[in-house]
């Protein structure tokens, strides 16, 4: 039954497809058949040999991790959830309305759901994309990577859809019609995640090759579409890092959408979570008028939580240095105490100092920091 399930998903690959954000159609969904992917394979010698986007299961779920570390809650998982059924290729992932919505549905009919395709991920996309340009895998259309609604994680094709249509579209699901009638989006709220998935990607990347960094932009460029097909489809060394300070890791700006709480839209959040109000300041950046922007752009720092984890919105600004460590006469390459004890060799930054040639600067004074203690109770 299950089987006959995962052939019938397949052939709608041939027949129908699903709409891109723009116009036209694309593919249906992909499924059912094994991966021949090996340990440490690439993205573009992976899907060379499958015509399955479980090849690319590792990296997904990687970048659904980093999603959901720039944006906490945004993406969650519907696996395991009762009544839902899922073919063995679905990223088992909505953005957090779309997922409860699809839970309603079900709870309502009182009947198995089966998905067939649900979020998609950047190189998921750029796999079908690819098949469809070298005319494999029986896709006849597939859109450019950020082109696709299943790329916005609001989007599911399902098994029985007309009889599923009245539940759907009562919990929020829109039916896109008959140019692709297995396919409804959910319209009660979300994020544009084309932006997001990309960056995602894009600072993964950088995270493990720091030879190598491409902008981090959220555009789906050359140089960012080079990099994923020489990406490891099982995923990179490391993959997110939420709550780990880093501080080659600017905050990320993002549009409030529904579900994000009033007071998130009177500051700024961190890519590690935490919300800064008016003023204050992480490692590197400060929080100014509700947008990140380079430290000191709105006077000094309100309050400091360099890590990013749990944000600020009271005084916990850097004592700053002491005076013992600002010798008129410092020799090249000096070292500079701090106020609460810490000592700094050259280049060494506190949260809103540093050291150069033993005598303390503003941060960059003397190129990038070399190591960074920011309350300056250590050094470095």
């Amino acid at each position: 039954m299950y089987r006959s399930r995962l052939v019938s998903a397949i052939g709608l690959v041939a027949v129908w497809g699903c709409a891109p954000f723009v116009s036209g159609g694309e593919e249906g969904s992909v499924g059912g058949v094994e991966s021949t992917e090996k340990e440490g394979a690439s993205v573009n010698t992976a899907g060379a040999n499958s015509c399955s986007t479980v090849v690319v299961r590792g990296l997904s779920e990687q970048l659904v991790n980093e999603m959901n570390c720039m944006s906490p809650g945004l993406m969650e998982s519907i696996e395991g959830m009762p009544g839902l059924g899922l073919g063995s290729a679905v990223m088992p992932y909505l953005q957090r309305g779309a997922a409860r919505a699809l839970r309603d549905a079900v709870r309502e009919r009182g009947r198995t759901l089966w998905v067939n395709s649900a979020y998609r991920t950047l190189p998921q996309q750029y796999l079908l994309h690819r098949w469809y340009r070298q005319g494999r895998c029986g896709i006849y259309l597939a859109a450019r990577p950020g082109r696709s609604n299943h790329e916005s994680g609001l989007a599911v094709d399902v098994e029985a859809a007309e009889s599923w249509r009245p539940t759907l579209s009562r919990s929020g699901f829109r039916w896109l019609g008959y140019s692709d009638p297995v396919h409804f989006d959910y319209v009660g709220g979300g994020r544009d995640l084309r932006s997001i998935s990309v960056l995602a990607f894009q600072r993964l990347w950088n995270r493990n090759h720091p030879e190598d960094r491409i902008a981090e932009d959220g555009d789906f460029g050359p140089r960012t579409e080079s990099r994923l097909s020489r990406a490891p489809a099982a995923g990179f060394r490391r993959g997110a890092t939420c709550g780990v300070s880093s501080e080659d890791e600017a905050p990320v700006a993002l549009e409030p959408g529904p579900e994000v709480p009033r007071e998130m839209m009177d500051g700024c959040r961190h890519v590690n979570g935490g919300h800064y109000t008016a003023g204050g300041c992480s490692t590197n950046y400060q929080c100014c008028g509700g947008e990140w922007s380079a430290r000191g752009s709105c006077g000094a720092c309100t309050c400091v939580e360099p890590w990013g984890t749990s944000g600020c919105e009271s005084e916990v600004a850097d004592a700053g240095p002491s005076a013992e460590s600002t010798p008129a006469d410092a020799e090249s390459g000096a070292s500079c105490g701090h106020t609460n004890g810490g000592r700094y060799r050259h280049a060494g930054c506190s949260a809103s100092y540093q050291c150069c040639d033993g005598v303390w600067g503003a941060r960059g004074a003397c190129g990038a920091c070399a190591c960074t203690d920011a309350w300056g109770t250590e050094g470095c």
